[in-house]
Parts: structure tokens; C-alpha cells; sequence
């Protein structure tokens, strides 16, 4: 396998078309972590973020905006009668 050009490169003999182990390279293309949050941005400005653990739950959901968002509310001084909160449709995010 040689490095060309930003790409790796690797020569066959005519005929053969099946890879071969040694015509592979494994990469990782994102350090293989990942860290998901909940936040939330308004007019003035951004303010609380929840790591999320595990799978968010419509209880999670609920406890973060119970804590996280209001919290948000009271920084800004927001009166929540004039607060209009959009959110996409998750399951999670719409259950009665």
C-alpha cells in the first residue's frame, strides 16, 4: 500500500478482482466517541446544556426542561407566558 496524492493506493495483478486483507486499511474517522447533550438558545442569548447518559427517555426529557430550561427562563428574566418553545417531533418529545 504506498500514500499518494492524500490517498492510499495499491496494486493487482490483471485478473484479480478480490481484495485482499493487506489491500485494506482501517481507519477511525471520529476518534470513536461520541457525548450527547440537550441545550437550548434564545434570543438573548444560549444558557443551560444536560449530558444526556445513556438513551434519552420521555422522563429524562421531562426532568430537563423541569431543571435545565427553566432554569434558562429564570436566568433571562423570561416571562413564560411569551416563551414560544419549538422542538421537533421525537416521540419522546410529544407523549402525553
Amino acid at each position: 500500500m504506498i500514500k499518494f496524492d492524500g490517498h492510499d493506493w495499491c496494486w493487482v495483478r490483471d485478473g484479480e478482482s478480490q481484495l485482499h486483507a493487506h489491500h485494506v486499511s482501517q481507519t477511525i474517522t471520529h476518534g470513536g466517541g461520541a457525548i450527547f447533550v440537550w441545550g437550548c438558545m434564545t434570543s438573548c442569548g444560549m444558557h443551560y446544556m444536560c449530558k444526556i447518559e445513556g438513551k434519552m427517555t420521555q422522563t429524562m426529557y421531562i426532568s430537563i426542561l423541569q431543571d435545565g430550561f427553566m432554569k434558562t427562563i429564570e436566568w433571562y428574566r423570561f416571562k413564560p407566558s411569551c416563551i414560544i418553545f419549538q422542538h421537533y417531533n421525537d416521540l419522546k418529545y410529544t407523549t402525553k
